[in-house]
Parts: C-alpha cells; structure tokens; sequence
C-alpha cells in the first residue's frame, strides 16, 4: 500500500478524535516511513538529485569502495602531507630533503621602449641550494603597465627561462619575447625547490 494512501485511511478512520495518542504515534510512523523511501529513492538513484550517490564519484581519505563503487581514495605521496581541519583539508609538498616548495612573484620590467629581452634577478632566497629546481610563469595580474589581459597574451608570447642560481640568495628569470615587441612592467610567478 502506498505511503500517502495510508496517510488518507489513517485520517478517514476517526481515530484522531477516539485516541488522539494513537493517532500521532500512527501519524508519526507513516511520516518516518515517507522519509525513508525518499532518501532510499535519492541513494538509488530515484530522486530528483539527477542520480544515485551510491554511484556517484567521491573523493575519500579512506577506502571506501564497499559503499561507494566509484570511490578514489586520496592518497599523499612522496613529500606530500594532508592536514584535515574542521571542513578543511591542507596540503603541504617537500622535496625529498624536506625542503618546502617555495612559491612567490617578482616584477620584471622591459622598460619604457619596445624590447623583446628582459631579466630580473631574484634576491633574498637565504635556503636555495646548487641543485634547486626553479620555474617561472605568467597569471593574470596587474601592474603599473599591464594589465590582466597583457600578462594572459605575455604568457603565450614571452618565454621564461630560469638560470644562474646563487646558493643562499636566489636566480635569474630571463623573458625572451618569440612575437612583436613589449614594453612595461610585468609580474612573473616563480617557484623553487631543493628537494
């Protein structure tokens, strides 16, 4: 018998008005019973949710594939380590020396006229040792001279390369233009590491 039928025969026997408490309790059970159905609807697949969550793919710190088939358990590798938090979940990378990777900006200016070299020598990196990697790269910013837009454009056409490490102080970033010229100040993110 469906669920909302029983709801209409509970009320059409007149038990609310001969024994009210057995009418709650019976209200009460039918009403459990509806949420049941429609949460085991939403886990198979039946809601209105768009599909069953036992199917759906999750992220779990644990193994969870009994419950959860299409379950991918996160795993920290070799240098990596989660950090879970009330509703939050940090992840920290080292090298293999325990070294942190280090991420941070520098502007490089290609000065008033159009160019298509420039170079900026980035200082105060008091633990960078001879074997660092280093890498740099464009993202959308803003300076004094470019904009967003201007920094997106700088990414497909200026290559950065990284060079000249200075143990306990830091490297070069070289910026070679490959179409037209440029000119202006410029923000270039850049990480290291010793690992």
């Amino acid at each position: 018998m469906a669920i909302s039928r029983l709801k209409t025969w509970l009320g059409d026997t007149g038990l609310r008005e001969k024994n009210f408490p057995l009418y709650q309790l019976l209200n009460a059970l039918i009403d459990a019973q509806r949420e049941s159905e429609q949460v085991a609807a939403i886990v198979d697949g039946g809601g209105s949710g768009g599909g069953s969550i036992v199917n759906a793919t999750y992220l779990t710190t644990a193994n969870e594939l009994a419950l959860f088939p299409s379950s991918r358990r996160l795993l920290a590798g070799s240098g990596i380590t989660f950090t879970d938090g009330p509703g939050t979940r940090t992840i920290d990378a080292a090298g293999s020396s325990g070294d942190q990777v280090k991420f941070d900006s520098v502007d490089i200016d290609f000065g008033a006229t159009l160019c298509d070299y420039a170079e900026v020598v980035v200082t105060g990196i008091t633990g960078i040792a001879s074997q660092a990697k280093t890498f740099a790269w464009f993202e959308a910013a803003t300076t004094v001279d470019s904009d967003e837009e201007d920094h997106i454009q700088a990414a497909i056409n200026i290559i950065l390369a990284t060079s000249d490490i200075v143990i306990g102080d830091g490297f070069t970033i070289r910026a070679f233009v490959t179409q037209g010229l440029t000119k202006g100040l410029y923000t270039v993110q850049y990480l290291w590491s010793n690992g």
